[in-house]
């Protein structure tokens, strides 16, 4: 389990998050376009967080347990508006929070991989999903890295610590999803880190000012960048 979760999501999210440094060196209006890319990308990660916690192992007329997703996703927002409350809202310090909310996803994600593992490595190893995967964690990861550049903290072992925090946590749900946790748990894992999308999202909207035509064309290019990653899951 701890080997196919460091070749397909902490490797990949620790190479996104190598952008930092470049990212850093970059004038602010120049970062306007990877915001745009990054916004676009998390907007359809927000969509598929969504749709994954209303459909993945929950019953959608049962009221309790869509109560339960509700609050979760609210939970998820709340906390992490909480946690930017309490400690600032550094850019830094906003790095660390996201890559917790991107761990909470690859939870989520690591149940779900876990429960394929025992269907065999080659139902959970197909050569497109798993390259649609990596594609995914280093958008991921260059989403922490944008964050980053904008504290000017963007040394290796901020890096490496962070990346932990965001890709990480798969193993664990890879170790729960092989004991059959039930998917629901997943959903709630899902609808926690739907939440936390919903918290971040602004921080990567608030350049759009300084350029609006290249801002949106780059966030409708991150969009349709990661649904096609998703349709070569589907593969």
């Amino acid at each position: 389990m701890l080997a196919v979760s460091l070749a397909v999501a902490y490797v990949p999210t620790l190479l996104g998050l190598s952008a930092a440094p470049a990212l850093a060196r970059m004038q602010p209006d120049d970062r306007t376009v990877v915001d745009g890319l990054v916004f676009g990308a998390l907007l359809f990660l927000f969509a598929d967080f969504m749709s994954l916690t209303a459909n993945l192992g929950v019953g959608a007329a049962d009221l309790i347990w869509r109560g339960a997703l509700l609050a979760s996703f609210a939970g998820g927002l709340v906390v992490f508006a909480g946690l930017e409350r309490l400690g600032g809202a550094a850019p830094a310090r906003l790095a660390v929070w996201w890559a917790v909310g991107v761990g909470l996803h690859s939870l989520a994600e690591g149940i779900v991989v876990g429960h394929n593992l025992t269907l065999g490595l080659a139902q959970a190893l197909r050569p497109l999903a798993v390259f649609s995967f990596v594609l995914h964690k280093v958008v991921e990861g260059l989403s922490v890295a944008v964050l980053m550049a904008r504290g000017q903290r963007t040394g290796l072992p901020l890096q490496v610590m962070l990346a932990s925090v965001a890709a990480l946590p798969l193993a664990a749900g890879a170790l729960l999803g092989a004991v059959r946790l039930a998917g629901a748990a997943s959903s709630i894992f899902y609808a926690l880190g739907a939440g936390s999308v919903a918290f971040i999202l602004p921080a990567f909207a608030a350049s759009r000012s300084r350029h609006p035509a290249a801002w949106t064309a780059a966030g409708a290019a991150g969009f349709l960048f990661v649904a096609v990653a998703a349709l070569l899951h589907e593969l």
